[in-house]
């Protein structure tokens, strides 16, 4: 995989699978694009977005699987 300038790419198990509520219960990829086409910044800052957006939980809630992501965003 080549990555330019400005690329990020995402890569997450499938804990974040059935995060959401209602019908965001599923991430299909097209959510996953458009999420990070919208991320402003470096990875870190990317990835808590993403997560904030796409798994919203309150403190004392535990998801039902674990959750792991990595983002790269190329300088």
């Amino acid at each position: 995989m080549e990555l330019r300038g400005g690329d990020l790419f995402l890569l997450y198990t499938d804990g974040l699978y059935g995060v959401g509520e209602g019908d965001d219960r599923r991430l299909a990829p097209a959510m996953v694009a458009q999420k990070l086409l919208s991320a402003p910044g470096n990875a870190q800052s990317a990835l808590q977005d993403f997560l904030r957006q796409t798994a919203p939980t309150p403190s004392n809630v535990v998801p039902p699987d674990d959750i792991a992501a990595l983002a790269v965003r190329r300088l």
